[in-house]
């Protein structure tokens, strides 16, 4: 009577178990559809319109020091588009592995050559630096991240 008993037990303690489980996974999976939705952001076209208007704008042999966010569709746009073979885009990554310094001496050493422009997050100490430093034309973009031209050196 008592291996009957302990397999009642056993087979209860199974399907509460499991019972459990099921209560805690079910609203995950009801959820999915919507979550799977609010995340699927295929359509999203900013960053392409982004791309396009910054390549519209760019000067011949100009120079971008940009950041990957923005330098990745840029480079889709040059390479996969074969769009604007003249831009150089020089990523942070960029500037690490070819030792180009930082952003302002990439700027120094661009700015009498070639039209030199920057995209760097509002707030970004980069930028402060080049708004101290520079006169700059900033163009407004079909999204919030601007496009900046460096024109020259500030005058003290």
């Amino acid at each position: 009577r008592r291996p009957a008993l302990l397999g009642t037990i056993v087979s209860a303690a199974f399907l509460i178990e499991v019972s459990t489980g099921a209560a805690l996974v079910a609203p995950t999976v009801q959820a999915l559809p919507s979550r799977m939705e609010a995340a699927d952001l295929s359509d999203d076209r900013g960053a392409s319109e982004w791309a396009h208007a910054a390549m519209e704008l760019l000067e011949p042999d100009a120079v971008v020091v940009s950041w990957w966010s923005y330098s990745t569709p840029l480079w889709y746009v040059q390479f996969a588009e074969g769009r604007r073979p003249d831009v150089w885009i020089v990523d942070d990554r960029t500037r690490l592995d070819e030792d180009l310094g930082d952003v302002t001496d990439v700027i120094e050493t661009q700015l009498d050559r070639r039209p030199v422009y920057v995209i760097r997050l509002p707030g970004d100490e980069d930028l402060v630096t080049i708004m101290e430093r520079y006169e700059v034309q900033e163009f407004a973009m079909p999204t919030d991240q601007s496009l900046i031209r460096i024109l020259g050196r500030k005058t003290r």
